[in-house]
Formats: structure tokens, sequence, C-alpha cells
């Protein structure tokens, strides 16, 4: 920091700048999803704002985790419509630069750069939550270094970038499958390597059935219509709670998701029925599943309890961990439907479509459900038996 800010935060500092400032250019390696809303806020915040770059400078050659990637491309999409800024792919080189760049003037073209803040800190700095991390930086305002960062940022916009949402010349850029952490500690669910995924794969069979993913429009999460299912399937927890035994209604847990499958599929030869089966995702999970209910129209899963949630924590937390929706701790208390899986949602996560796709392998599993109520009818081994393998993976 210079003399007179030595008592104010690398972070204050920042965000201050961000809420004056008329231009702002910001140059660095990596981001994070809550340093990008963040930004987002200061951004929407400051009134005297008419331009803004975020440039990223290493995930071309890295690698992107795929909850980055989506916030990212939403943000050029506001920014864009806006007609406000960009948000640009380092392409060329791995960038590891940390510059924020401030200029204010009357409009674009005059704006003047007045002060810069340059050293250690990604644009997780902006984030709310401390992370036990220390980041170094300080500020420039003489007028020949900071006429030199103009430079450095036009410079390396116009040779060395492409925006966020070029899929054309972005085609080589890694998009990298995250943990899903609502699967974490979830009886009989196993986290598998890619590669394994890859085998179950490369044995797919000829059968295959593609499920509706069925989901409102956004504008009908408030819905109570049965046909924009805004309460029903993948958004039961919006519907009636269950039946509990004092004749109330207990709320259902928003992981908590019905997969209805229409007869005309559920009556094709090789769907599953009768016997569980075992589901290879292609983010890596695997669990046994089963079909139930008239005419087997509910896919669910087969495990030792909430067999009702897997299916959500996976659908759910798969769009949560890519950061599509937030998930919701209880559903009465939101009140704007903003934890609602809508079909844009869907749409953007490439998930309108559930394929289960046969494969030419079996492999042990379990038979008859357990019983955790009735010890002795806990799992044994003549309960055991040879069960397809079916792989899981979404399409639009």
């Amino acid at each position: 920091m210079s003399d007179d800010e030595t008592t104010v935060s690398l972070p204050a500092t920042i965000k201050h700048l961000l809420s004056e400032a008329s231009v702002v250019d910001i140059a660095v390696g990596y981001v994070s999803v809550e340093g990008l809303d963040e930004l987002k806020k200061l951004v929407q915040a400051n009134a005297n704002l008419r331009k803004i770059n975020l440039i990223i400078g290493m995930y071309y050659y890295a690698g992107i985790p795929k909850s980055i990637n989506t916030k990212v491309r939403q943000l050029q999409k506001e920014w864009e419509s806006r007609q406000i800024g960009s948000v640009w792919f380092v392409t060329s080189m791995q960038y590891h630069g940390k510059l924020y760049l401030f200029q204010n003037g009357p409009d674009v073209d005059k704006a003047k750069p007045y002060k810069a803040v340059i050293g250690s800190a990604n644009l997780s700095i902006l984030e709310n939550t401390q992370r036990g991390q220390y980041e170094l930086g300080t500020t420039v305002d003489n007028a020949t270094a900071l006429q030199q960062l103009v430079e450095h940022v036009n410079e390396l916009k116009e040779k060395c970038c492409v925006k966020v949402d070029d899929d054309e010349h972005l085609q080589k850029l890694r998009i990298v499958s995250e943990q899903i952490k609502s699967l974490n500690g979830i009886t009989d669910v196993f986290a598998i390597s890619q590669d394994q995924v890859n085998f179950y794969k490369r044995q797919k069979a000829s059968v295959h059935f593609t499920i509706p993913i069925k989901a409102p429009a956004y504008e009908h999460r408030f819905s109570i219509n049965r046909s924009d299912f805004a309460r029903s399937n993948i958004n039961v927890c919006y519907g009636a709670g269950r039946l509990n035994p004092a004749g109330g209604y207990t709320p259902r847990s928003w992981y908590e998701v019905q997969i209805t499958v229409s007869r005309r599929i559920t009556e094709q030869p090789g769907y599953p029925v009768d016997r569980p089966f075992w589901i290879i995702t292609d983010d890596g999970y695997k669990f046994e599943a089963h079909t139930t209910a008239a005419h087997n129209k509910q896919l669910t899963a087969f495990v030792s309890e909430n067999n009702d949630r897997v299916f959500g924590r996976w659908i759910k937390g798969r769009l949560a961990t890519a950061g599509y929706v937030k998930p919701v701790d209880k559903v009465n208390d939101d009140t704007d439907r903003e934890g609602v899986i809508t079909t844009e949602m869907l749409e953007n996560a490439g998930m309108r479509n559930l394929v289960l796709t046969k494969t030419s392998l079996q492999e042990t599993g379990r038979l008859v459900e357990r019983n955790w109520n009735v010890p002795q009818k806990q799992t044994t081994s003549d309960e055991l038996g040879l069960l397809d393998v079916w792989t899981a993976e979404f399409t639009n």
C-alpha cells in the first residue's frame, strides 16, 4: 500500500476502487465462484461504471472447473447485454499476473488511469469469507507507470485473449468436473475414477433409454398447474410435504426428487424392471437403482437409506456444483422460489434428458432392500446376485 493507505486492507482497497471507477480492468491468474459473485455485486452497485474487463490467465492450459466456467459465461452474458464489458481467457500463454487497474472520466474514451493495485491477489481476494491466506499488494498512482499498465492490459486483450463465450476458439479448453459434495458420505454411493467410467462406457450394449427431466420454465416456477412440474418430479419438495403420524405434513428435503418415466418408455423391450441394477454416472459415481410403482414409472436409487434423495443429490448437487443453483436448507423459506429447478437451468447445463445405456457387464449387488428397523432382516450373502450395469449421462 502507499503510505496513506497502510491501515487499509487489500480487499477493502480494491472494493472501494471498484465502487467509484468508471473504467475497470482486472487481469488475474485464477478466480473463484465467490469472488465472481462479489465482483458481480460490486459492478451492479457502481452507477458510475462505464466499462469493465476481466482477464483470466491460467485456465486455458490448466483446465477450468465447471462451476467457474458457468459463472464466467453468465457474467459475460450479463455484461454484454448491458454493453459494459467482457470476460476474457488468455490463450497464448499461462498468464499469472495480478493487476487491478482503475480509470475515471466522463466517458470511456476520455477516461484516465488514477490508481492500480498489483501484488499476489487473485480474484478470490474479494470473497467475504476468510481463508487464512495472506496476500500482499501495493497501490500504484504514478502517471507514467499507470499508462504503462493501461498499454499492458490493452496489448493483452488484443493479442493474447478470446472472450469466454467464443466457443470456436476455445475448443481445447478442458472443463473439469468437480466432486459433488452433497454425495459425500452417502451409504452405498461409491466414487469411481474417470478411467473406470470410461471402461464402463466402452462396454455399451445397444439398449438405451432417453428420459426427459420434467421441470418448469423460470416464469412458471410459482405455478400450481401440474403440467408445469413446479411442485412435482424434480421439484417435489415444493409440493405437499410428507404426511406424518400426527396428520400434518412434514416438509420434504430440497434434495428429494421423483424421476417419473412415461409408459411409452417403461413398456419398451429392455427397460429395467423387477430387479435392481447398477448405475455408473458419467461424472464418477456408482450406486444401485431400481424401478418401482405402477408400470415401473418411478426410477429411484436402491440404497440403505434416503433412497429418494440419491438421485436428487446427484442431479441437484451437480447443478449446484456447476453454479446453476444454490441448495435450499428450508424450502418453506424460499419465497422467491430460486431453488426451483427450471428448464433454463437444465438447458444451460446440458441436462434436459437422462440417458440410461445398458452395458454388457454384470456385477454383484443386493437383491433385497435392507430394513434397518428389523435387525434380523439385514442383508446376508444369499441376498446378493449378479445385476446388470447401466451407464447414466445427460444430454439436451
